[in-house]
């Protein structure tokens, strides 16, 4: 039988048994506390360091106005935790001069991205590592970027951890924890949930939403963008895309071989000449508009209100000018920045010169700069077999417009080519003064030339934008010159005259284009935003054709050419926009999406454009995504495996 002092025995045992399990626990307990806060002492720098790579990257997307998606910054964090895995558990000298190293390579990564995407609205690529030849002509443009404002945002913070960094050092020494397993758990996970997160997220822009670079930086990171572009880049040299050739015949037979050929306009214009004016960094909002009740472009305005003018055409992609040649004379879509100028100039093409020629044409190309600049001589005189090619060469005695040249000086002399052909005649001219920095120094007796002032434009707030307005202003005053001197040789009366812009002006000065709206009575609404880098002014005069006629559906660069050889009657061998006289209501646009009259898709989200509200795709939309991508695919395996041959 138990008694009352073997309970009390029991009691004080259990007792001493809870106090040393209390001890034990609270042993456990404080081992955790330490390992933790040895590991946090150890991997300081890890962590600051994935801050540090978090910031700089989201700094891209704030720089220049691109939406941060609602998982960047996880997919933001991942990637920065793999980068710094090798000074994971290490508070060394290593860990300093490694981290110090990854922060210096990545902000010059994302300052050159800024910047080029100031000067371009295009993100930096792999695929222009051949660009860099043009260094010397690139970099003039830079000069309004690249100031102690951007230099101070993007760099100002290497100074200071360079600094702290040296501090630490010699403050705490070298110090390694040690437990491996921690170390090599965490690197396993680190790099499994990039590859099932981040990698997944990749292959469904890629699979599921095409090629996109904005996206991508919009959603899985600026860090990602360029891992998956130096893949691409370096694959593309080894080894060729693999071709579907039943695909490719399903989109030829839908969308190409059965499309309209014949308009009301087939063959009005038979064997005239055909003048191709490119104008550059011409945006489409300053048609029509006026700067303190001044027109910023009156004989561009009248010539479009007098003649045939879209109101909706755009470019097939966020590009180069060397692009938008390569879009209007082949009637397809480009690759990466110029890429098809550099690589695939050789190819066989069936553009538009090669096939005026066929005609009895005599082909020109006339551009006032060096003739390596986007590899053109080459393009040109073995690419298209061409029968002539000026340079800046021909042009000696241009004035020079800041950095480049004079396109009143450029488009008089090259009336006076012309004018000196003899038969029918295809010739594109590409001017060159409107471009970025909008410098104008050099023309002669500039006030006379120009209606709108520094006094006009001085409310905007950003220099480089006011000089953007009075460029134009005054290659809309050398447009006039160039309507006269036409008249005064008689070219105007034998010659189709078409003319429009390369691209935008890529300014982000978005609170400066919102003045020059309202200035106007205008909204200035995301859709203008969006599409301001690819809407383009295009207008064109047809001898037979004496009444204006105003064009509202959406259209693309894509489809002069066959619109040229429609109103000269002429078979098109291949292209694959079509006449902007057919019913055509749409544009596709590489990296971007596609504007119809109703409706737009930008970065793969639908939007009616009456109201602007974001909206389910229909069949219809379903429809012409699926088209849009299929163009693409046609027109990227053409010139990637010269399929034109």
């Amino acid at each position: 039988m138990e008694t009352v002092k073997d309970r009390e025995i029991e009691e004080k045992i259990n007792e001493e048994n809870n106090v040393k399990n209390i001890n034990v626990e609270n042993k456990k307990t404080d081992k955790i506390i330490k390992e933790l806060k040895e590991f946090l002492k150890n991997n300081i720098i890890f962590f600051i360091g994935t801050f540090l790579l978090v910031y700089k990257g989201l700094l891209l997307n704030y720089s220049i106005g691109l939406e941060i998606g609602k998982n960047v910054i996880l997919y933001t964090i991942l990637v920065s935790f793999l980068l710094l895995v090798p000074i994971i558990n290490n508070k060394n000298k290593f860990s300093y001069i490694y981290f110090n190293i990854i922060y210096f390579i990545i902000t010059l990564i994302i300052f050159a991205d800024f910047v080029y995407y100031s000067y371009s609205t295009n993100f930096l690529s792999f695929y222009q590592i051949v660009n860099l030849q043009y260094s010397k002509e690139i970099a003039s443009g830079f000069q309004s970027i690249i100031n102690i404002k951007s230099i101070l945002i993007f760099w100002i913070d290497n100074i200071f951890i360079i600094g702290l960094s040296i501090l630490a050092y010699k403050k705490f020494g070298n110090t390694h924890y040690k437990n491996r397993i921690i170390k090599i758990i965490l690197i396993v996970t680190i790099i499994l949930l990039n590859i099932l997160l981040v990698k997944t997220k990749i292959n469904w822009i890629y699979t599921d939403k095409g090629y996109n670079k904005s996206l991508i930086i919009q959603e899985a990171s600026v860090y990602y963008y360029h891992f998956e572009d130096a893949k691409d880049y370096f694959s593309s040299l080894t080894k060729k895309e693999e071709i579907d050739e039943s695909r490719l015949r399903e989109i030829y037979s839908s969308y190409i071989e059965n499309k309209e050929d014949k308009t009301k306009y087939t063959g009005i214009a038979k064997d005239k000449n055909v003048i191709i004016l490119q104008l550059e960094s011409l945006n489409e909002y300053v048609i029509g508009k006026k700067v303190n009740g001044k027109e910023i472009t009156p004989n561009l305005n009248k010539f479009f209100n007098e003649n045939i003018y879209c109101s909706n055409m755009y470019n097939q992609g966020l590009g180069t000018t060397a692009d938008s040649e390569f879009e209007m004379e082949n009637s397809m879509y480009p690759l990466e920045n110029g890429y098809v100028f550099q690589k695939y100039y050789n190819n066989k093409w069936q553009d538009i010169y090669t096939t005026l020629k066929e005609e009895g044409y005599y082909t020109s190309f006339m551009h006032p700069n060096t003739s390596t600049f986007w590899n053109r001589e080459e393009v040109y005189n073995t690419g298209y077999k061409i029968d002539e090619y000026n340079d800046i060469s021909s042009f000696p005695n241009l004035e020079h417009a800041g950095e480049f040249y004079s396109d009143e000086g450029f488009f008089k002399e090259a009336v006076n080519i012309m004018n000196n052909y003899e038969g029918k005649f295809c010739t594109t001219l590409v001017s060159v003064t409107t471009h970025i920095p909008f410098y104008l120094e050099g023309v002669s007796n500039l006030e006379d030339k120009v209606t709108i002032t520094k006094e006009d434009v001085k409310n905007f707030e950003d220099e480089t934008y006011r000089n953007y307005l009075i460029s134009c202003n005054f290659v809309d005053y050398a447009f006039g010159q160039f309507l006269n001197e036409l008249e005064k040789t008689g070219l105007s009366e034998n010659s189709i005259l078409i003319v429009y812009g390369d691209h935008g002006a890529g300014l982000s000065c978005v609170n400066d284009i919102k003045k020059l709206y309202e200035e106007n009575e205008i909204e200035y609404t995301d859709f203008e935003n969006s599409t301001k880098e690819v809407h383009i002014p295009f207008g064109m005069r047809i001898p037979g054709i004496n009444n204006n006629i105003l064009i509202e559906r959406s259209v693309s660069k894509i489809d002069i050419k066959p619109t040229i050889l429609d109103l000269l009657g002429i078979n098109d061998k291949f292209s694959i926009g079509k006449s902007i006289f057919t019913s055509k209501d749409y544009s596709f646009v590489k990296g971007l999406g596609f504007i119809t009259s109703d409706y737009y898709c930008i970065n793969d989200i639908f939007y009616n454009r009456k109201n602007l509200k974001q909206i389910e795709a229909n069949e219809e939309l379903t429809n012409l995504f699926k088209q849009m991508e299929d163009e693409i695919y046609l027109s990227d395996m053409i010139i990637k495996n010269d399929l034109l041959k």
